[in-house]
């Protein structure tokens, strides 16, 4: 074997983890400056600072895959129970730990998306800006259990404790995979309460999102995914476990619309990895595809009033074109200014927020862009082409929450500072039976234990999370851990997806969150080894 001999490691290991590091040195100096001073810059101390993250970084990954190898390598001791069981345990345990945090949150998390949806349910004017089978169904719950219009707090209770355990049965399934894999009833103790407890999916839980119920099919449908390649024939002998996966990735692509972009990549990826059963995988995938088609030429039109025009998908461009705009000395005839003022609106130009596109992406005069294609999108060219470094700055401040943990995420058109919003928007009302535990939810809205504590700040930001994951799909690349990777590859282009978007949040990144048990499963797999 070809062994760089004074450490004792592969060159695919060394290149795999310098290529890890090098990413993270550039993110993290370019998330840095955009974070602290608006714009990209070079200087000494700016190359010293990569060069010092780029080396420590390429350290730490062999160090770490180095501490992996012999996690996995350790015995295994005999499951003390067999794992349908675990689900049923941690059914049980989570259902207990959300009662009690949900009685603290009581009625639960109804915030601006929520009282859209519900607006659009009650008046029939209903949109795809948001999944139409998540507002039908929260409007028919909240209708049908609330005292009346202006007391509605029973409709969300009822609303987000079905949502509870559809979220607690489908992570149940993901940590009895955990217990079967790693055979750890600590590791398999410590999943159920990470999945129980922390913050970030406790609040999502009691979120009333699609974001919520995304979540839990995304984590089954990984789950199954990692299944379906680990033990092929098994999965495919009993149809329970094929009809699970299709419904996870159906009600995936259902309740968050830019899934669908994501998941061929994980059906390609699953073809190609499966060494048997490819037939029945292609029924299945057909089989899924012909539901979601189903679903949205028959059940959505049956409620769709007016189509969206297509606003989301332009969130960037926008972003981009009111960060040249409001650049002073951003190369820019007046002609090009007219077109952008045209396009988006003075009022929105002038809302401009670096870090969140909702604003700009609302002014869009969508008629103008149709009845102009061409010319607009020849404008757009001409600026990016004369303003690089304005554009791609544009484009770095409003996904800059995705990756860099220090950032400090934007949750409020106005542009204000938060991690989560920890309250509730009318007819809702607040009305916690354990005041105590909802003060601890509280510092999760922008208080500065998680948005200045160096610590807790980290701890929690989506970008710690985006950096947790890369360092285990490389460890699963490095290892050939090959049931790990078709599903970690989608999980990325799915993330991809998320920087086109208007914002980055936490609950847009939620299921990085969700993921973290897997990754004791990928270390103690029996599947491949380091060359």
């Amino acid at each position: 074997m070809n062994k760089l001999s004074f450490l004792n490691l592969s060159k695919k290991r060394m290149i795999i983890s310098l290529i890890t590091a090098l990413l993270f040195s550039v993110m993290c100096v370019a998330g840095f400056q955009m974070e602290n001073r608006g714009h990209l810059y070079f200087s000494v101390p700016v190359l010293i600072a990569f060069v010092c993250t780029f080396v420590g970084g390429a350290v730490l990954v062999l160090f770490l895959f180095s501490v992996f190898e012999r996690a996995g390598a350790k015995e295994k001791k005999k499951t003390l129970f067999p794992w349908p069981y675990a689900i049923l345990i941690s059914f049980g345990v989570l259902m207990i730990l959300y009662f009690i945090q949900f009685l603290a949150l009581y009625p639960g998390l109804f915030v601006f998306d929520a009282a859209w949806q519900l607006d659009m349910f009650r008046t029939g004017q209903i949109t795809e800006h948001h999944p139409v089978l998540h507002t039908v169904i929260m409007g028919n719950v909240i209708e049908r259990f609330k005292s009346d219009d202006w007391h509605i707090n029973k409709g969300i209770a009822t609303y987000i404790i079905i949502q509870m355990a559809v979220s607690a049965g489908c992570f149940s399934y993901m940590l009895s995979f955990v217990y079967r894999k790693t055979k750890s009833i600590l590791i398999y103790s410590l999943s159920t309460v990470f999945m129980g407890i922390f913050p970030a999916i406790v609040l999502q839980v009691m979120s009333v999102t699609k974001d919520s119920l995304f979540l839990a099919f995304l984590i089954l449908g990984a789950t199954l995914s990692i299944e379906m390649i680990m033990e092929t024939e098994d999965f495919f002998s009993n149809p329970v476990r094929p009809i699970l996966w299709g419904a996870a990735v159906l009600f995936s692509m259902i309740f968050r619309n830019n899934c669908v972009y994501a998941i061929p990549f994980l059906a390609i990826a699953l073809f190609v990895f499966i060494r048997r059963y490819k037939l029945s995988f292609l029924l299945l995938c057909i089989c899924t595809v012909v539901l979601f088609v189903f679903y949205k030429l028959i059940f959505v039109n049956a409620f769709v009033i007016e189509k969206e025009d297509g606003r989301e998908m332009f969130s960037v461009p926008a972003q981009q074109l009111a960060a040249i705009y409001n650049d002073g000395s951003a190369d820019m005839d007046s002609e090009e200014r007219r077109i952008v003022e045209r396009l988006i609106g003075k009022e929105a130009l002038g809302d401009y927020v670096p870090t969140m596109a909702d604003n700009t992406k609302a002014g869009l005069d969508m008629e103008y862009f149709k009845e102009n294609r061409t010319l607009v999108v020849k404008t757009y060219l001409s600026l990016i082409g004369k303003n690089p470094k304005t554009a791609i700055e544009g484009f770095l401040s409003n996904c800059l929450g995705f990756w860099y943990p220090g950032c400090e995420l934007t949750i409020f058109d106005d542009g204000r500072k938060g991690y989560w919003v920890v309250g509730e928007y009318p007819p809702a009302v607040m009305n916690s039976k354990l005041p105590f535990l909802l003060k601890y939810f509280e510092l999760f809205n922008d208080s500065d234990f998680v948005m200045k504590n160096p610590v807790t700040s980290l701890l929690f930001a989506p970008g710690t999370f985006f950096w947790l994951f890369v360092l285990f799909f490389a460890y699963a690349i490095d290892g050939k851990k090959i049931s790990y990777i078709p599903v970690f590859a989608f999980i990325l282009a799915l993330w991809l997806t998320y920087l086109l978007g208007p914002l980055a949040m936490v609950r847009y990144a939620i299921y990085l969150y969700g993921l973290v048990p897997i990754y004791p499963a990928l270390v103690r797999s029996d599947e491949g080894s380091p060359e």
